[in-house]
């Protein structure tokens, strides 16, 4: 799990600070305010761990990927490229809980990794100036109780560009030679990508195991994030699916395979259901009971359905049948209200995530009811604790706020409740030259103690001014 990040000099933000990120955190604010930045910034980075070309620094986007972000130019803070991209992570490691560091054993909590990447343009010989970038250098650090932080990492110095090992704590020792170089002596690769050491480094010096498992263990944690666009996909009629296709889990970016999840987690399920025992606990019933039946029963509890069912009409051909609140029949999901079908790939997603996944959702609340936004903060709660997930929301609902405050003043101990601790807000804030990142102070009854100005509007002063405004018009009335 993602335990906190920092943006430096990122398209709006110039310092974003450092942002705690817990089991859910919610960014709210206006408009153009930063909070899709925060998740872009995110995507960024998978999308460019994940890319093809391991010395292509950022890969800043195609059609295929979440984000299509231009260029270097185009993100950097006020446009300036003078200045540098900082990205910082700190995560609950996931394969790298312990190191062994001169024959001594070090317990990791919390690994850290953070890297600076700046401009770096050039001229062809014909006098056309090109856009380039430098990754300047990347570190990953950790601590084991009281020991002293230790970091490791690669650095590029000088016009030139050499590279140099950044070593603090670590102990690199070079491999022995009849030269007996020195770690100066020797001429290292270019690192790849923006995190990642040179393959050459495993002959260059002992031990390296360690390295390529921060980086391995970075990797993992990026390609765990899961995200979920703003706009959805509409639902269709029928959707084609066969068992060959393969255990398909990713949902897409728009929810366009959310139907195709569901059935390849139903079939794979039947036929893991001995699996199950009355010992197995609600942990393991809920990753096994197939999500079909978990996505129904949270969408009736948001209040929109009586029944969901997806049903087999021809060999390879499915249809998704809804029944309704108030309706005696069942209908397809593409003749319902078009709020069905945009929350439905958001409780897909929640339903079906592995374990230790982190889910970005960017306005998960479009085209709900008021009373349905509210209920949808339950659907997080429970999702959170059935199953090891942590879900990162850019929202603009106020209603998913107010109740997730009313779960935790209930608190932890509640069926429903939730303790504050897993919960993490922010707002964001657009001056007119950069925008500012406030976390909400809340304490353990769910009360925000620094309740931002004009947070979500201001309700009174529009009360005040209706009442003004119909003393006036009755003080004219009675004028004439």
């Amino acid at each position: 799990m993602l335990t906190s990040m920092r943006l430096k000099n990122f398209k709006c933000w110039e310092d974003t600070g450092e942002v705690e990120l817990s089991r859910i955190t919610m960014l709210f604010g206006a408009n153009s305010s930063g909070k899709s930045s925060i998740i872009q910034a995110l995507l960024l980075l998978k999308q460019s761990a994940n890319s093809r070309n391991k010395k292509q620094i950022l890969n800043f986007g195609s059609d295929d990927d979440p984000v299509r972000l231009g260029s270097f130019d185009n993100v950097i803070f006020s446009g300036d490229i003078r200045n540098s991209l900082e990205f910082q992570l700190e995560w609950e490691p996931i394969h790298f809980s312990e190191i062994e560091i001169k024959e001594e054993l070090y317990k990791i909590e919390h690994l850290k990794f953070k890297n600076k990447i700046s401009s770096e343009p050039y001229t062809t010989k014909q006098g056309h100036t090109f856009g380039g970038i430098r990754l300047n250098n990347f570190t990953y650090s950790f601590h084991s109780l009281d020991a002293q932080p230790i970091s490791i990492g690669m650095e590029s110095i000088g016009v030139r560009y050499l590279n140099r090992m950044i070593d603090e704590g670590f102990g690199l020792e070079v491999v022995n030679t009849k030269s007996n170089l020195s770690q100066s002596d020797l001429t290292l690769d270019d690192p790849n990508y923006f995190f990642s050491f040179p393959e050459k480094l495993r002959t260059q010096y002992q031990n390296t195991d360690a390295l390529f498992g921060l980086e391995y263990d970075l990797n993992v944690q990026l390609d765990n994030i899961l995200y979920l666009g703003p706009l959805r996909s509409e639902p269709k009629h029928y959707y084609s699916w066969t068992p060959d296709q393969g255990n398909i889990t990713d949902i897409g970016f728009h929810g366009e395979n959310a139907i195709h999840v569901l059935l390849a987690n139903k079939y794979r399920l039947s036929a893991m259901q001995f699996l199950t025992s009355d010992n197995d606990g609600e942990y393991n019933t809920r990753r096994l009971q197939a999500a079909e039946v978990t996505v129904a029963s949270w969408l009736e509890k948001l209040g929109l359905i009586e029944s969901f069912e997806i049903i087999k009409q021809l060999d390879n051909l499915y249809s998704v049948d809804v029944q309704t609140r108030g309706s005696k029949y069942k209908t397809s999901l593409s003749n319902v209200g078009f709020g069905i079908s945009q929350i439905l790939p958001v409780l897909v997603l929640c339903a079906t995530a592995a374990p230790g996944s982190t889910l970005l959702l960017e306005e998960p609340e479009m085209h709900l009811h008021p009373k349905a936004q509210s209920a949808l903060a339950d659907i997080f709660i429970d999702a959170i604790k059935f199953n090891t997930i942590q879900i990162i929301v850019e929202s603009h609902s106020e209603h998913l706020l107010t109740r997730l405050q009313r779960r935790m003043a209930e608190g932890e101990l509640s069926e429903t409740g939730i303790s504050y601790e897993r919960v993490r807000t922010y707002f964001c804030e657009q001056n007119p030259s950069k925008s500012i990142l406030k976390p909400l102070e809340l304490n353990e009854f769910g009360y925000i103690k620094n309740w931002p100005e004009d947070f979500f509007g201001d309700e009174l002063a529009e009360r005040s001014a209706m009442l003004d405004a119909m003393i006036a018009r009755k003080q004219t009335a009675n004028a004439k």
